[in-house]
């Protein structure tokens, strides 16, 4: 509804009354921290540094503890620049953009994709019979 607000209808006051209901509902709640941090920081409201301040100490400490997806680290990344931290953004896309599989590779990249033993490569695994006729009912 937050960014509803902000985009379709423009109504930073009802933007900002509920992204600050989100923090007080869940005060390391990022999206929320990063979004109206950058959008008070950018009115160069001193709150809006307190909270890109908290979402960096949070997003940080997750990525410290390898426990963030790549959406958390954009967040982290957008963050880390408003603050001044250019060698941690830049360190953070260089991670972002390994995760992501080159174009050049088509449509599947080998690391993403799950595999599966074949027969072959196991003597004691149950070879499939040809399909049977599965429009028979049972004798």
């Amino acid at each position: 509804m937050a960014v509803t607000a902000k985009n379709n209808e423009g109504d930073l006051d009802t933007y900002v009354e509920y992204m600050e209901e989100a923090i007080d509902l869940r005060g390391s709640y990022t999206p929320a921290l990063v979004s109206l941090g950058l959008h008070l920081n950018g009115k160069g409201e001193e709150r809006g540094q307190e909270l890109l301040e908290k979402a960096f100490e949070i997003l940080n400490r997750r990525r410290e503890n390898n426990r963030i997806g790549d959406d958390g680290l954009s967040r982290l990344q957008r963050v880390a620049r408003a603050l001044g931290k250019y060698e941690l953004a830049d360190a953070i896309e260089e991670e972002l953009s390994s995760s992501i599989p080159d174009r050049d590779s088509g449509p599947y990249d080998e690391r993403r994709l799950a595999t599966q033993k074949s027969p072959s490569d196991d003597q004691d695994s149950p070879t499939l019979d040809a399909p049977t006729d599965t429009n028979r009912l049972p004798e």
